[in-house]
């Protein structure tokens, strides 16, 4: 995923929605200070170009911000320097004059074949010792277990599979006021009883 339009804005989107305050440190106005409070209002901030996210590690050196930049830096080189695509505030689906628009957005692949290092068996082994030995580090105090990267997803899609995608109040609403706008009154959701 693009950095601008990755994990925090997606996060953003789903707290707006849920009545979530902005998690501290995620998003920043004009003047580089934190924005807390109303998720909606720091969203509408964000949309408007008087608020910005903040990169992985979140605002300052102190959480390592300017390691998050610069990852940012190689995706978005990656993504639209090689690729001649839109970058930057180009992103947000409007042109010069507001309008909305389809950005030509880039996206950045990598395969590296094994077998030119260690083998595929050998680097299949050492990676997941290296990931059996992260789960089998000291937890945080109340922790159950350590995840690693795309276990949760994991698990979310084997529970979704079987029961479903929850959707929240804020979302069922929205397809309330689609389907009462289009008439469709022989179509009844799961949620209405």
């Amino acid at each position: 995923k693009r950095s601008e339009s990755g994990k925090n804005a997606k996060k953003s989107e789903y707290y707006a929605r849920i009545k979530h305050p902005v998690p501290k440190g995620t998003i920043i106005d004009l003047k580089g200070k934190p924005v807390e409070g109303d998720a909606a209002a720091a969203l509408k901030a964000i949309r408007n170009g008087t608020a910005a996210l903040c990169t992985l590690g979140g605002i300052g050196e102190s959480l390592a911000g300017y390691k998050g930049f610069g990852f940012a830096m190689v995706v978005e080189l990656l993504c639209s320097a090689l690729q001649d695509n839109v970058n930057l505030k180009d992103l947000n689906g409007k042109d010069k004059k507001g309008k909305p628009t389809h950005p030509k957005i880039g996206h950045f692949f990598i395969a590296i074949d094994t077998n030119h290092f260690l083998g595929e068996k050998l680097c299949r082994k050492k990676a997941g010792d290296v990931m059996r030995k992260i789960r089998a580090s000291k937890k945080a105090p109340g922790a159950k277990r350590i995840y690693t990267a795309g276990e949760k997803e994991y698990y979310v899609w084997q529970e979704r599979k079987s029961k479903g995608v929850p959707i929240n109040e804020s979302v069922q609403a929205e397809m309330n006021a689609v389907r009462d706008q289009l008439k469709l009154k022989k179509y009844k959701f799961p949620w209405e009883k």
